[in-house]
């Protein structure tokens, strides 16, 4: 059987509670933290992928593409070994037989994970985000909302806003909500938490927190949300177990190139491989 691959800090609750489920289920789990990444030998084909000689069928990626990935190397490689794993895993998570969450595209992957980038997404969708005003210093209530986190701050200064071209909302954050496969957990009356939830699906982001203001509208969006409470764990934990064995069960049944015989066939492709050097 193929292995479903997590990666995630030893310290991830969600990561351990759904390693735990699988392997209670007879699913071979690679268990790697984000640092460990630049360490593993992958190897890729046209619909197969490997780490250290192990078939994966899926990733489950709870960490931020934009960190580093190469604890094991010295100062001066670390960003060579990260840029080149950043294009290994974001091939191998682009892999029609392999199961992603979250897929995120080349500009996650070396540019982050800003709000910039999800707002602007968002909008061109059509979905209500909280408005912003830029460096016009002309602002004494409100708040500065960080770009690259989302996150809100006090107001500095007039000539601090013109000079850092700060943005300013008056927005509020309200709530946060977490989006499972493109519904939100436990429930929401905002039409633009459901409709982000889905366009975010739609994009490869199946676990996500949305942030929201006081008027429904989306502050800012976390793909690698930090779960701590047992309910939303196990709610998360039982959705992603779904659907990674509904990805095997393709394997099993589908084409032969994404089934056992297709397994089996590889690992002695790796095997042969492995032999001739």
């Amino acid at each position: 059987m193929p292995s479903i691959a997590v990666i995630g800090e030893q310290s991830d609750t969600l990561c351990r509670s759904l390693a735990r489920a699988l392997s209670a289920d007879g699913v071979p789990v690679l268990r790697s933290t984000p640092g460990e990444l630049s360490s593993l030998k992958v190897s890729l084909g046209e619909k197969m992928m490997l780490v250290e000689g192990q078939v994966v069928a899926g990733v489950f990626f709870h960490c931020h593409p934009d960190r580093c990935f190469s604890d094991g190397y010295v100062a001066e490689d670390r960003a060579f070994c990260d840029a080149e794993t950043r294009a290994i895993w974001l091939s191998a998570l682009n892999l029609g037989a392999v199961l992603a969450i979250n897929r995120y595209d080349a500009t996650a992957w070396f540019e982050g994970l800003g709000w910039a980038s999800w707002r602007r997404r968002l909008r061109e969708a059509g979905i209500p985000v909280a408005d912003i005003h830029v460096g016009g210093g002309r602002h004494s209530t409100g708040h500065w909302q960080l770009f690259a986190s989302g996150h809100q701050r006090p107001l500095p200064r007039p000539e601090v806003q013109r000079c850092l071209a700060a943005a300013v909302t008056e927005s509020e954050h309200s709530r946060s909500v977490v989006a499972v496969g493109g519904e939100i957990l436990g429930g929401c009356s905002s039409p633009s938490a459901h409709a982000a939830a889905a366009l975010l699906a739609e994009e490869g982001i199946w676990l996500a927190q949305l942030q929201l203001d006081q008027h429904g509208a989306l502050l800012g969006v976390d793909p690698v949300p930090r779960v701590e409470d047992s309910a939303s764990i196990q709610q998360i934990t039982r959705r992603a177990q779904g659907a990674f064995h509904e990805h095997l069960d393709r394997w099993r049944y589908g084409r032969p190139d994404r089934g056992l015989h297709g397994l089996a066939r590889a690992q002695a492709r790796v095997a042969g491989a492995e032999a001739a050097r």
